[in-house]
């Protein structure tokens, strides 16, 4: 049997499209099965849980997974077409870029559904909802430097004399704008120790209250 289907399969893997569109169906198939294994393990996670933070982180992961294995496929039938170097280059470039974005939406929704759910917890003090905006704006800040890095180095820039001269341009603003930066910084501390409440009485230095 299996010497009979051999040359049919050599055959049929002999024409590039043809092998190119078996490779993506595969990796569509691929996609929707691996997305289902990990959807039914993480409810068996989820149901001895008593928070709603994993539910929805797997709500979220569902796009992710599906994308990056359908578009690791098409890198793979890319591959297999033999357009040349730089066209071929180019599409997966351009495939990769898709993932990098696809997880930079991954990682936002996340920052926002993980801080948002410290701050719903009681027993987490340093997430209160009045520094979850500035929680959330920094982490997703970070997040964005990550990307942007990330983007650089998919398209074959190395960012590494960028970031020397981002550095030197940032040390020279921060000694230029010292009182500005201190008193960001003392806001921040102010929001995150909060020593004030509404409702306090303040008396200021010139003798207002």
């Amino acid at each position: 049997m299996i010497d009979r289907v051999r040359p049919a399969f050599d055959l049929v893997m002999s024409n590039t499209y043809v092998a190119a569109g078996l490779i993506v169906v595969a990796a569509f198939v691929a996609s929707v099965v691996l997305d289902a294994v990990v959807t039914r393990l993480s409810r068996v996670v989820t149901r001895r849980t008593t928070t709603t933070f994993d539910d929805r982180l797997v709500e979220i992961l569902h796009q992710p997974i599906r994308s990056t294995v359908f578009l690791f496929g098409l890198g793979v039938a890319v591959g297999h077409l033999g357009l040349g170097s730089t066209p071929t280059r180019l599409t997966i470039g351009a495939l990769e870029i898709i993932v990098l974005v696809t997880w930079t939406v991954f990682a936002v929704r996340l920052i926002g559904l993980a801080v948002g759910s410290m701050a719903a917890t009681p027993q987490v003090t340093f997430v209160v909802p009045r520094t979850e905006p500035l929680l959330t704006n920094v982490a997703r800040i970070l997040v964005f430097t990550a990307a942007i890095y990330a983007f650089f180095l998919i398209l074959g820039i190395q960012p590494t004399a960028w970031l020397a001269s981002a550095g030197v341009v940032g040390l020279a603003l921060g000694f230029a704008a010292q009182d500005t930066l201190s008193n960001l910084f003392a806001g921040i501390f102010i929001l995150a120790d909060a020593p004030y409440k509404l409702g306090d009485m303040i008396q200021l230095d010139g003798g207002d209250r």
